[in-house]
């Protein structure tokens, strides 16, 4: 797709508890921001879906028809397999859908919040990639207050993602989330006003 085509592609990551969601929301005051997470929720609660994952997992996956996405999570963390099936049918739906407000967007730049950008290999989808980071102990405390989680329930998770440092050596910005949020805002706000010298790459389609 021919750059003049198509909103500058933004790509925001970072691991669990580094903050990429408050980044999201400053900067969605300006940009629209899609959160891969909430599309691949929405998935959950189709009826064709429903059936599958309840044949594999059983009821108690779902409170009626609406998903228990802590059930879901638990189950798939602590199991690759169990991981690998739940991605091998909600990712082409969620790429599919990404690739449609692309092509259907009047926007001039839109941001993806992809908490597996890199894992997922969608790093050549995008003109740009920011990862949020922050020292590994302090990616952990938050994570175990915001998420009410265990220690071992959130090592799971880590395990399942790349390096913070890999991420960050990978990206072309990186934002740090030491301190408090005034220090994030203000390298937000140095983002946001980058963000129109952006060049256009040559990029791959998410549907390719």
């Amino acid at each position: 797709m021919p750059p003049n085509d198509r909103p500058l592609l933004i790509g925001i990551t970072g691991g669990i508890g580094c903050g990429k969601s408050t980044v999201c929301d400053l900067i969605a005051v300006r940009y629209p921001v899609i959160s891969a997470d909430l599309i691949a929720k929405s998935f959950l609660s189709d009826p064709a879906i429903r059936r599958i994952l309840i044949q594999r997992w059983g009821n108690e996956i779902y409170n009626v028809d609406k998903p228990r996405f802590d059930q879901i999570a638990r189950i798939v963390f602590q199991n690759r397999e169990d991981l690998e099936f739940l991605n091998s049918i909600i990712h082409p739906l969620v790429l599919h859908r990404f690739q449609e407000l692309v092509d259907t967007s009047t926007e001039k730049v839109l941001c993806f919040e992809i908490p597996l950008l890199f894992e997922a290999g969608l790093n050549h989808c995008f003109d740009f990639i920011v990862t949020v980071w922050c020292h590994l102990m302090i990616q952990l405390e938050r994570a175990l207050i915001r998420h009410y989680a265990s220690p071992e329930s959130i090592k799971a998770r880590l395990d399942t993602q790349m390096s913070q440092d890999d991420k960050r050596r990978r990206s072309d910005l990186c934002l740090e989330n030491n301190e408090d949020k005034d220090k994030l805002r203000e390298q937000v706000d140095m983002f946001l006003l980058l963000i129109p010298s952006i060049p256009f790459r040559s990029i791959r389609s998410f549907s390719a």
